[in-house]
């Protein structure tokens, strides 16, 4: 990168930190919060939108289920084309991001100039802000939750992996923001990456049951949902006999990051969950500290902590976690390759990588032959050599095409 480019860089920052907290506050007249529409406490903000977005961008406030309370507050960045909206209204893409951090409020996208919430900017270069781009400079109105407990906000625990929490920021976060514009369509597509697109797998199944009747989802993308959580770390502790000594303090740091990040989400719910169940005593003391970093810095700190202490003296994550009662019951009620009784009525494309280590193409494709033996209209696109976070970019025409055909549909 040469000088100059680096100085562009800093400049673009510059300006999206002035204008991200320079923020307009309006006051917005809502109705008296209830369960079914969560528009209570709702205000909207001037937000910058990605560099090169044809469109504009806010930051809205709104009330919704929380995971251990009745109602939170929580935030969510909106962005509008140019122009007119279409007859109907501006069609609607809503955006689940990855997973951020363990429990930091700071790690949330709105805070971030790349709308990933530190992931960029700690080595893993996420393209969130290219993929709202493209989104909204292709036509689509993008609504982007922060999730409970992330953003400035945030008056709750982040809950993580807990799929009842993303799924509700994405339909109530719809809501707010159609209730403010109403340029926005009720038609909507759902489309994620990583922990988000865990999400999005579920989405469908979660709007019909809801029974929005004001609302119509046409759709959903999932690009490397982080599901079949068993067998990666299965196959993360056979890795480890295979790999070159170099490389088994990232497997192990890999290992009981997971584990953490899991045990972090049960715990905002079951707060006297016994980490012992899953951890020994080094990773349970590294936790709190894990709690107050954004992801990419919490894997450094247990890469460190495995390393200073060494492989086979870190007391990490148990041999038997996955035995635990609470834990096994939590992955059965959260991670897609686990449900039972989850299906798909909308058609769906899902996009995996032959190099992405966060989601292996095998137990990917065993998650897409469920739902597919379940009726599900599921189109499954591998991108030779893609990682966790090239497939977005890589991809994107794809992704475009099927958004587009999915509004086409009746």
């Amino acid at each position: 990168m040469t000088l100059l480019q680096t100085k562009r860089d800093q400049i673009s920052k510059a300006v999206w930190a002035l204008s991200a907290t320079a923020m307009l506050v309006v006051a917005v007249e809502g109705a008296t919060p209830t369960a079914a529409n969560a528009q209570s406490s709702r205000d909207m903000r001037q937000h910058a939108a990605p560099l090169g977005t044809q469109g504009t961008g806010s930051l809205i406030v709104y009330s919704m289920p929380g995971a251990t309370k009745e109602e939170v507050r929580a935030s969510e960045l909106v962005f509008l084309p140019e122009g007119e909206p279409p007859e109907g209204g501006w069609p609607v893409a809503v955006w689940f991001h990855g997973n951020t951090t363990p429990g930091s409020s700071k790690c949330a996208p709105s805070l971030w100039p790349e709308f990933d919430g530190g992931l960029t900017a700690s080595g893993f270069k996420s393209d969130y802000d290219f993929q709202i781009s493209s989104l909204v400079n292709s036509g689509y109105a993008v609504v982007a939750p922060d999730y409970e407990g992330l953003g400035a906000n945030a008056d709750s625990p982040y809950p993580g992996y807990y799929t009842k929490s993303l799924l509700d920021a994405g339909l109530f976060g719809l809501r707010a923001a159609r209730a403010l514009y109403p340029s926005l369509s009720n038609r909507y597509v759902t489309v994620g990456h990583s922990e988000g697109a865990k999400a999005v797998v579920a989405f469908d199944q979660f709007a019909r049951e809801a029974s929005p009747s004001d609302l119509r989802h046409m759709g959903s993308v999932a690009v490397a949902p982080f599901s079949s959580i068993r067998p990666l770390l299965q196959g993360l502790e056979q890795a480890r006999a295979h790999v070159p000594p170099a490389d088994v303090v990232p497997v192990v740091a890999t290992q009981n990051f997971l584990v953490a990040m899991l045990a972090t989400s049960v715990q905002v719910q079951k707060p006297d969950y016994d980490l012992q169940n899953v951890m020994g005593p080094d990773l349970a003391a590294l936790l709190p500290r894990l709690r107050e970093l954004c992801t990419g810095p919490a894997i450094q700190a247990v890469t460190a902590a495995v390393r200073d202490k060494g492989v086979d003296q870190f007391k990490g994550l148990r041999a038997d976690w996955i035995k635990d009662p609470t834990m096994a019951q939590f992955l059965k009620a959260n991670d897609p390759a686990e449900k039972d009784n989850l299906t798909v009525a909308k058609p769906m494309l899902v996009i995996g990588g032959t190099k992405d280590n966060f989601v292996p193409v095998g137990p990917l494709t065993t998650l897409v032959e469920k739902l597919r033996a379940k009726g599900g209209d599921i189109r499954f696109d591998v991108m030779t050599d893609g990682d966790h976070f090239s497939l977005l970019r890589g991809e994107q025409p794809k992704i475009l095409e099927f958004v587009g055909k999915a509004f086409q549909s009746k």
